[in-house]
């Protein structure tokens, strides 16, 4: 990894490709395991159709994204003083990527130890359009913190899973968070929940990174 963002990680050739087109897997032969990238609350959400929506787990954003917020408050002051020196930014960068590659590596190692502890564990996962950005791209207010960790959170993730030997899966992101992962019908949506709109489904409310992440799952075994 260089010191300004992550290199895209390969997933594992045997189980996928990265775009999304993939075999199917039975639920009989692996134990899907799906992460929703998130920004605001969670860096990450994951789950198994085993363990459903309540045996989740989540990695918090709140440290890693006080780093950001202060990378670029250092470099809205960098960029404010009376001579800009490009290299005080270089050293900014230098200063701010390792902290926050750091604790996305450490919340995207809890998910990687949740998935492994399941026996035929297969971690599944968005393959987002949007694609890495180095975090120089952010000084001066240049991305926002929602745009620029998904795709860097996700591509750590995988990094690690692949490392330790976890086979990982991109499936098609198409409305995750907006079908309940039940039925698949498109549920009412506010910011933090889904409630499904099928009267004959047992969902009633539930978390949308949770139900996301079981989407994912769904879809990393061929259930539509």
């Amino acid at each position: 990894m260089s010191s300004h963002g992550p290199a895209p990680a390969k997933t594992a050739p045997s189980r996928g490709s990265a775009s999304g087109q993939m075999e199917s897997y039975s639920m009989n032969t692996v134990s899907p395991v799906g992460v929703d990238v998130g920004s605001t609350r969670s860096l990450f959400v994951a789950t198994s159709p085993g363990a459903g929506p309540d045996g989740a787990i989540t990695a918090d954003a709140t440290y890693p994204r006080a780093l950001f917020a202060e990378f670029q408050s250092a470099t809205h002051r960098l960029g404010a003083a009376p001579a800009f020196d490009p290299d005080c930014l270089g050293d900014l960068v230098a200063r701010y990527w390792p902290r926050i590659r750091t604790a996305l590596e450490e919340a995207a190692d809890d998910v990687v130890a949740y998935a492994s502890a399941r026996p035929g564990a297969l971690l599944a996962v968005e393959d987002l359009p949007q694609r890495c950005q180095p975090l120089v791209e952010a000084a001066h207010g240049g991305l926002r913190w929602a745009s620029w960790v998904p795709p860097v959170a996700l591509e750590i993730l995988v990094a690690r899973a692949v490392a330790a030997g976890l086979p990982v899966v991109r499936v098609d992101p198409h409305q995750t968070s907006r079908r309940c992962h039940v039925c698949g019908e498109v549920g009412e949506l506010d910011a933090e929940t889904i409630a499904c709109s099928s009267e004959t489904c047992p969902v009633d409310e539930v978390g949308r990174d949770r139900s996301a992440a079981l989407s994912i799952a769904k879809r990393a075994a061929g259930v539509p």
